[in-house]
C-alpha cells in the first residue's frame, strides 16, 4: 500500500487537493494530509464548500467540526475542568436528538470509557510539566476494545490523535480508519485545528502543523457531488 502525500498550507486547500486527487484516482488507502498552517482559514470558505449544497441530508461543515471540538467562544476561558463539565452537559443533550449526533468525538475526549477520563485535561497537564526536550508523543484515544466492537460501519472513524512538540511548536497527528472526503473531511480538519489551537493556548506552546492519516479515503457515491461542489466555487 503505497501512501499518497498531499501537502497544503491550510485545511481548505488541503481538502480541495485531496478531493481532486480522489476524483481523479478513485478511493484509495493511505492518504496522508499535511497542513502547515492549520489555523489559516476563513469561515466563509466553510460555507462555500458545505456538502449540504449537493445533499440536503448532509451535516454542515460546522456541525462536523463540532463533533471534534466546539468553536472558539468565551467558554474557552474557563478552567479546564469547568470547560469539560460545561460542554459534557451540552454534548450529552445533543445525543438525545437522534442519529445526526453520531460521532461525538469530543465526549470521548473529555469523558472517555467507564472511568470517565478527561483526556484533554491530562494532555494539557502533561505538556505543561514535561519540559521542552521530550521526544515522545502524548496520545488521545477515541476508540478502544472497552467501548467499541470491530465492524466496518458504525464504529468511530477517528481512532487516535497524538500531540508532538517539535522544537518550539506543538503539532498534531490524527489517524482515521475510514474517511469520507465529501461529507466529513473538511469539517474534521477544522475540528482538529480547534483542538490543536485550544491545547496550544492552554500550554503556551506555539501552534505547529497537523498531519491527518486517512487509512481509507473515499468519495464513493458522492464523487460527482464533490466534483460539482468544487467546480462551482
Amino acid at each position: 500500500m503505497k501512501p499518497t502525500l498531499i501537502e497544503a498550507e491550510d485545511p481548505v486547500n488541503a481538502w480541495l487537493k485531496a478531493v481532486r486527487f480522489l476524483a481523479e484516482n478513485g478511493d484509495v488507502f493511505n492518504v496522508i494530509i499535511s497542513m502547515e498552517n492549520p489555523l489559516e482559514f476563513e469561515d466563509s470558505d466553510l460555507i462555500l464548500y458545505d456538502p449540504r449544497k449537493g445533499m440536503e441530508t448532509a451535516r454542515s461543515v460546522e456541525d462536523v467540526a463540532n463533533t471534534i471540538f466546539p468553536k472558539r467562544s468565551s467558554k474557552w476561558n474557563l478552567a479546564d475542568a469547568e470547560f469539560a463539565s460545561y460542554y459534557c452537559r451540552a454534548y450529552r443533550r445533543l445525543l438525545h436528538k437522534g442519529p445526526r449526533s453520531w460521532g461525538m468525538y469530543f465526549l470521548r475526549l473529555i469523558d472517555f470509557g467507564s472511568k470517565h477520563v478527561n483526556q484533554l485535561e491530562k494532555i494539557i497537564s502533561g505538556l505543561g510539566g514535561w519540559g521542552r526536550n521530550h521526544k515522545a508523543a502524548f496520545v488521545i484515544h477515541f476508540s478502544s476494545s472497552e467501548t467499541d466492537s470491530p465492524r466496518p460501519l458504525g464504529a468511530p472513524c477517528l481512532q487516535f490523535c497524538e500531540f508532538v512538540r517539535e522544537g518550539e511548536k506543538l503539532s498534531l497527528l490524527a489517524v482515521y480508519r475510514s474517511h469520507d472526503y465529501y461529507l466529513k473531511a473538511l469539517g474534521n480538519f477544522v475540528g482538529l485545528s480547534r483542538l490543536l489551537r485550544y491545547v496550544s493556548e492552554r500550554t503556551g506552546i506555539p501552534t505547529g502543523s497537523i498531519i491527518c492519516h486517512s487509512t481509507y479515503a473515499y468519495l464513493a457515491s458522492n464523487r460527482n457531488r464533490a466534483i460539482k461542489l468544487i467546480s462551482e466555487v
